[in-house]
């Protein structure tokens, strides 16, 4: 460690040995990464620290700057950087200088959305970013009727959850959603094998849309078990709900919120917005690793009408790139052929594929494998007939941020010029309203396009999609089958381990 003028003091200490992520590999370096133990130290929160509510304020006050606060450190750090002598030395060797002053541009703000619920009822976002007030008032887009499902609840919750279920029909009324009376099913214990016993005997007594279970508490295991069972061996819908929830003080709010996804998992759909384009199908792909089993997941959601509100998902779990384009492929085919089904025998007019989990050095890879083969799908699909596609790649992780007039930029906010790169079709794009610290913005980096749209009309379409994850009644980051991806992508890699049945493929059920 002469290098580092770091003296090691147990020579026979075993190394640590780190995989480097994928990206870097297509990068070119090398495969593994030796640490020595003795100068690692443990990063992270534990469990335990997580549930400490005065820590994690604390430690939001150091995390979540807002954005005057934010501004003032990245101009004091500018400045510690300009007066050392050593950096100075260093820039101007490369013939660089910094600015004394944050980087100022023009952006755009795009008009707000209209959100369509149920009865053509059209309303904007409040001041919050949110129409979840809205959404208590009016009927949903889609409503449909809850007219047979089960309830597996430990025989000592039995007395709350009748009061959720309660609460849970309230909450439908004025939504339109209507709940027949439940099935229920006790369990005597909290084991795994009492649970999936359970479901057997709802299976077997009765035919239900959803199963409704409560669990004890947040334990992996457990979830897990009750998913596996339900997504992989008998495909059903399942909404999960802590114990500790049937008796809260919220309950109002989160029976509202369980309607929905109730709603959602078993064909509904909550609300739209207008999406103009005729014949456009969406399609989102995410990406995760499965740490357990040495494996990663694809996922990919694709659109399937022109409201948004029906969905087709696909799962593949693969081991090389390789393999993963090839997947990519079998599914994106997939969805071409449900499209049609539900769309009179007609191929989409316009596909527009937004790609999350690309790093930066994987783009070309991007480009020439999975970009390439998706064309040449298209091009058997469509019989050598002219097809329009563009396909987006996604990042969030990214360090940009954005200051309108020293706060955060209102949802909507545009920025293509200036700090966008040249030889690129790229733009930023600030979709959410966050109540505590800065909001960051959105890259989307358009490496394939041929939709003969302009670039405001693709930027336009891009925040619209931000307003349809229907597992919040906000904007999210991403479009909203970008998000869809990435939730069925972290319940496959965290929960199932497995690909789920395809029988669930045009439902929700991973909200």
């Amino acid at each position: 460690m002469q290098k580092y003028k770091v003296k090691i003091r147990d020579l026979s200490q075993p190394m640590l040995v780190s995989l480097r992520k994928k990206r870097n590999l297509l990068s070119g370096q090398d495969c593994l990464i030796y640490l020595v133990p003795e100068l690692c130290c443990m990063t992270g929160l534990s469990e335990q620290m997580r549930k400490n509510f005065l820590l994690m304020r604390d430690l939001a006050d150091c995390t979540r700057l807002v954005p005057s606060q934010r501004m003032d450190r990245l101009q004091h750090f500018n400045r510690c950087l300009k007066t050392n002598s050593m950096i100075a030395e260093e820039l101007k060797n490369w013939n660089m200088e910094l600015s004394e002053y944050l980087l100022t541009l023009s952006g755009r703000i795009l008009p707000s959305e209209k959100i369509i619920l149920g009865s053509e009822v059209r309303c904007g976002p409040s001041q919050a970013g949110n129409w979840t007030r809205e959404l208590c008032l009016h009927p949903l887009l889609v409503p449909q009727e809850i007219d047979s499902w089960a309830v597996i609840v430990p025989n000592r919750q039995r007395r709350d959850v009748g009061k959720f279920i309660s609460a849970l029909r309230a909450a439908g009324c004025s939504m339109e959603l209507r709940f027949s009376d439940p099935a229920y099913m006790e369990v005597d214990d909290i084991r795994i094998a009492s649970y999936v016993k359970a479901i057997d005997n709802v299976l077997r007594s009765c035919n239900p849309r959803l199963i409704f279970v409560v669990l004890p508490s947040s334990r992996l295991d457990l979830y897990s078990a009750i998913k596996k069972k339900c997504c992989v061996e008998c495909p059903i819908p399942t909404q999960m709900i802590l114990n500790k929830n049937l008796t809260s003080r919220n309950i109002k709010s989160i029976a509202t919120k369980v309607a929905i996804q109730i709603n959602c998992k078993i064909g509904g759909a909550p609300w739209t917005v207008d999406t103009v384009l005729q014949g456009l199908m969406v399609v989102g792909m995410d990406v995760c690793n499965d740490t357990t089993q040495g494996t990663s997941i694809s996922v990919l959601v694709a659109s399937l009408n022109k409201p948004m509100s029906q969905y087709f998902s696909a799962v593949s779990i693969y081991r090389t790139s390789e393999e993963l384009t090839n997947k990519l492929s079998a599914n994106f085919c997939g969805a071409l052929r449900k499209y049609i089904e539900h769309n009179q025998g007609c191929l989409p007019q316009r596909i527009v594929i937004y790609r999350d989990g690309v790093g930066e050095g994987q783009i070309p890879y991007v480009y020439e494998h999975e970009v390439g083969t998706l064309k040449m799908n298209l091009e058997q699909m469509y019989g050598g007939k002219v097809y329009k596609m563009a396909f987006i790649i996604v990042t969030k992780r990214i360090n940009t941020r954005l200051f309108c007039d020293g706060n955060n930029p209102p949802p909507g906010t545009v920025v293509d010029d200036v700090i966008t790169l040249p030889e690129r079709y790229d733009f930023f794009l600030v979709s959410q309203s966050v109540q505590q610290g800065t909001v960051s913005p959105t890259s989307y980096n358009v490496i394939s396009d041929n939709l003969q749209l302009e670039p405001d009309k693709l930027q336009r379409l891009t925040y619209k999609l931000t307003h349809l994850y229907f597992n919040w009644s906000g904007t999210v980051r991403v479009p909203a089958p970008c998000q869809y991806a990435h939730k069925l992508a972290y319940l496959v890699g965290q929960a199932i381990h497995k690909t789920p049945s395809s029988k669930l493929d045009q439902l929700l059920y991973f909200l």
